[in-house]
C-alpha cells in the first residue's frame, strides 16, 4: 500500500495526507513503515501511535519505549507507505 505522496504537487499532498488520516483510522493495516526523502524510516506499530497535526498536516508519530520525543513530520517528506508482516503471516 503506497500513500501516493511522491509528487511535490500540494494537491498530491493534501490527497496523500487523507489517505494517511483514513490509515490511522483503522488498525487493519498496522504496523507499517513510512520512509521519508531522507531515506530514513519510521514503523508505527499502531494506529495509536501517530495523528495527524489538525492545523499544519505534519504527521505526529508518538514514541515508543525506546525514544523520548515524538517526531512531526512534514507530509511532503513522506515518499511510501507500506505495511509491515505481523508475526506469524505468511509471505
Amino acid at each position: 500500500m503506497e500513500s501516493g505522496l511522491e509528487g511535490e504537487s500540494g494537491k498530491r499532498t493534501v490527497r496523500g495526507m487523507r489517505s494517511v488520516e483514513r490509515l490511522l483510522g483503522s488498525a487493519k493495516h498496522f504496523p507499517v513503515e513510512i520512509t521519508l526523502s531522507s531515506g530514513d524510516r519510521h514503523v508505527i506499530k499502531h494506529p495509536d501511535h501517530a495523528t495527524v497535526h489538525p492545523k499544519t498536516k505534519d504527521l505526529i508519530i508518538f514514541p515508543d519505549d525506546r525514544e523520548e520525543f515524538s517526531l512531526a513530520i512534514n507530509p511532503a517528506h513522506i515518499v511510501q507507505i507500506r505495511p509491515l508482516r505481523r508475526r506469524g503471516e505468511a509471505a
